[in-house]
């Protein structure tokens, strides 16, 4: 099993490293509505584009160091729950237009708003189904490594005081 979780982190961090440097890289574009105001934050697809992309670049190298594995898996759960949740959001808005987020890209590389929601949305549900079956499995397997420090701490000492 910790083969397939090392796989799943190195595959995971490639997905996030090429979304992010693409909203990155995007961003610099001259797509229509970059400059409009997302509905849910209020801020530019440009500005919004942006954070998000440096965020997955981020968590992506925290995807290919060896050490504090379940970190990496933490992150990559949490970056996938707020970007679903934010596309829930978005749709909920009653936002019909694909997310700008990828700018003139999908057109640059010629693939169409329909198609890039699709592939997006297929690789959001691989990180959400994959990484938080491997935090389930670590869990059940470790339940102690997911307790507050401080449950930890006193959980130990009580211990400690039975002896």
């Amino acid at each position: 099993m910790h083969g397939l979780l090392k796989w799943f982190l190195k595959s995971a961090g490639v997905v996030l490293i090429i979304t992010g440097t693409a909203k990155s890289v995007a961003v610099f574009g001259s797509a229509p509505g970059l400059d409009m105001p997302d509905p849910v934050f209020g801020i530019s697809f440009r500005t919004l584009g942006f954070g998000v992309g440096a965020v997955e670049i981020i968590v992506s190298l925290f995807c290919f160091r060896k050490l504090r594995i379940d970190l990496s898996l933490r992150l990559v759960a949490w970056i996938a729950s707020l970007i679903a949740l934010y596309r829930l959001l978005l749709a909920s808005s009653g936002w019909a237009v694909p997310c700008l987020c990828l700018g003139s890209l999908t057109g640059a590389v010629g693939l169409s708003f329909k198609t890039a929601n699709l592939i997006t949305g297929s690789l959001l549900t691989y990180l959400l189904v994959g990484s938080y079956s491997f935090v389930a499995f670590q869990w059940a397997k470790e339940p102690e490594r997911f307790r507050p420090r401080e449950q930890q701490r006193s959980n130990a000492s009580d211990h400690g005081a039975s002896r």
